[in-house]
């Protein structure tokens, strides 16, 4: 059993094809102002639900780096323990490091492989094997997210997409065809 958990909506990050990010124009809009008030919603809700797991629905929950370490000390300090299942980038999850990803309680991450072919800012330049290889090693199960029917994409280099967001070795894989929604630069 867990508890859904939306501490905000929208991302900074502005990939092209997402309609949450363009939807909230390119930036996050938090229900929360700050991690007490974070901490103070997670503690009475796992106190009146008695149950300390948590869906987190936030496009990219790490990217506040200073708010997520916030979270963790009062988390620390008060000796409150909550498991998380988030959504993050790779930029994020290094930014904000595995070993405290551990220490806030997550157990679960989504994260967008997207395309070798189309780079985003968020994972240029990143070894996404390593961060997955580095993420289940310390116990984190990886949802890896991939994109098909990119522009990009020929009948080899769609197979070359596909062999690469499964050499990732994540624990599970989802491949989601490129759509382009209404109000996303992608649809423009």
């Amino acid at each position: 059993r867990s508890i859904l958990f939306v501490p905000g909506v929208g991302c900074v990050n502005g990939c092209k094809f997402c309609a949450t990010s363009h939807f909230f124009s390119k930036s996050y809009t938090p229900f929360l102002q700050s991690a007490e008030e974070i901490f103070h919603e997670l503690s009475r809700l796992s106190d009146k639900l008695d149950c300390i797991e948590f869906r987190v629905m936030d496009e990219n929950f790490l990217k506040d780096g200073n708010r997520a370490r916030e979270l963790l000390r009062l988390m620390e300090k008060h000796n409150r323990a909550f498991n998380f299942a988030i959504f993050s980038s790779a930029e994020a999850i290094e930014a904000f490091g595995i070993e405290n990803m551990v220490r806030l309680g997550v157990h679960s991450v989504w994260l967008g492989i997207e395309s070798r072919y189309m780079v985003f800012e968020k994972n240029r330049g990143r070894d996404l094997k390593a961060i997955v290889s580095e993420l289940r090693r310390h116990g984190i199960m990886v949802i890896a997210s991939s994109i098909l029917f990119i522009d990009e994409h020929t009948s080899q280099t769609i197979w070359d997409d596909i062999d690469y967001t499964i050499s990732v070795n994540a624990d599970f894989t989802q491949f989601m065809q490129l759509i382009p929604l209404p109000v996303t630069t992608l649809y423009q």
